[in-house]
Formats: C-alpha cells, sequence, structure tokens
C-alpha cells in the first residue's frame, strides 16, 4: 500500500494480454500502471508446466522476475473485493495457507520501488523438478 492505494504485482496468467477467467468487474478494477521488476526466481509449474509459480531467493541480488503492476480498485473495498476473487483465481487461502498453492504476501519490488501484493508458489519448486524460467520473462516462456 502506498498512499492508501493497493497494488499488485503479477508475473504470469494475470498479466496483460493473458488468458484468465477473471469477471469483467474485477478487470475494470485492475489498473495498469506499467512493467515491474519483482526480486524472485520464476519457475514452470503444474500440469505440463503450463503457468509459472514465483519463489523469494534467501539472498535477492540481481534475480528479478519481469511483471505488470495493477493498482487494485479506487478504494479499499474494490480492493478487498478484487484480492477476494484473486485469491480463488490463484488457489490462496488466507485462513489455510499452508495448505495453498500459493500465498498472497507483500513484497518490494525492485522497480518501481514500491510494495505490492504478490502470489509466490508456496513450495520448493526445484523439490519437485520444475524447470526454471532464467529470464525471469513468463510471455518469452510460455509454452
Amino acid at each position: 500500500m502506498r498512499n492508501g492505494l493497493v497494488y499488485l504485482a503479477a508475473y504470469g496468467t494475470l498479466m496483460q494480454g493473458e488468458a484468465n477467467p477473471l469477471p469483467p468487474w474485477v478487470q475494470r478494477l485492475m489498473h495498469r500502471q506499467g512493467p515491474c521488476r519483482i526480486p524472485g526466481r520464476l519457475y514452470a509449474i503444474g500440469p505440463g508446466r503450463r503457468y509459472p509459480g514465483l519463489v523469494l531467493p534467501a539472498d535477492p541480488g540481481d534475480e528479478c522476475v519481469l511483471g505488470d503492476l495493477y493498482l487494485i480498485g479506487r478504494r479499499e473495498a474494490e480492493a478487498k473485493q478484487v484480492l477476494r476473487v484473486l485469491d480463488q483465481y490463484e488457489e490462496f487461502d488466507p485462513l489455510h495457507p499452508r495448505g495453498s498453492e500459493f500465498v498472497r504476501q507483500r513484497v518490494m519490488l525492485k522497480e518501481p520501488h514500491l510494495a505490492a501484493w504478490v502470489y509466490l508458489f508456496n513450495s520448493n519448486p526445484e523439490a519437485k523438478r520444475f524447470s526454471r524460467i532464467t529470464t525471469g520473462n513468463w510471455k518469452r516462456y510460455r509454452p
């Protein structure tokens, strides 16, 4: 949150131009601000490696993932409604985060320098033998 505003950094299927089943009212409340750089490592996960998962490295260094920065809604109530829908889409249960495939966490972005919500993969992708996307760019990798 910056000046009471709620931001989301998306790095995969929530990015502009990607196909996702979000309702039109949610899409209207997601105002793209431009590109962003998220600290972390990107992996191709899921059945057939069809969607990405981001994990925060122990030492962020220069590792980053390319994404889109969104302003969510114009009021807090709108942001909460949108985040509830996004939580369902990302299979994040705030009441049971350990059992969720993704967790929503506030992360300080590398560019622009602000905190935004990010959905992080909630498991060790290397233990599951998921492929690392070394470019950090889902759109370039996408099968």
